[in-house]
C-alpha cells in the first residue's frame, strides 16, 4: 500500500459492530502502510504523532475513580461474565490487599467514607 500512496502511513479502521465487546470498547484497529514495519517503530520516527503518559502510582485511585464516574469499567469494557467477575472483585474486595507492599493504598472513596 505504501507503493500506491507515495509515503508511509498508519491508518485506523473502526470495525462493524459485530459483538458487544466492539460496542462496549469503541474498538479500533490499526494498521500500517508497510506490514513489516511495527506501531512502536513507526512512531518513534514520526516525532510528535503519539505521546505516552505515564500516572504516578499515587493518582490510580482518583484515575480510577473518574473512570468509573464515567462508566469506564472492567463491566463495560468487557460486557461478558469475565469483566463482571473482574469488576466485582475490584469493587468488593477489601482496601489495601491489592498491594500490601506500598504504604498507602487508600482510594478517594476510601477518604470521602473516613469522614463520615
Amino acid at each position: 500500500m505504501e507503493r500506491e500512496s507515495g509515503r508511509p502511513f498508519l491508518m485506523f479502521l473502526e470495525p462493524p459492530s459485530l459483538d458487544q465487546r466492539i460496542v462496549q470498547q469503541s474498538a479500533l484497529f490499526s494498521m500500517l502502510s508497510n506490514p513489516e514495519d511495527d506501531l512502536e517503530t513507526w512512531l518513534g520516527q514520526y516525532d510528535g504523532a503519539a505521546r505516552r503518559v505515564l500516572l504516578p502510582a499515587e493518582l490510580k485511585w482518583e484515575v480510577r475513580d473518574r473512570l468509573d464516574q464515567a462508566n469506564i469499567t472492567e463491566r463495560t469494557l468487557f460486557p461478558d461474565l469475565s469483566g463482571l467477575g473482574q469488576w466485582l472483585r475490584r469493587y468488593y474486595r477489601v482496601r489495601g490487599d491489592e498491594f500490601p507492599d506500598q504504604e498507602d493504598n487508600r482510594t478517594p472513596e476510601d477518604s470521602r467514607n473516613q469522614h463520615r
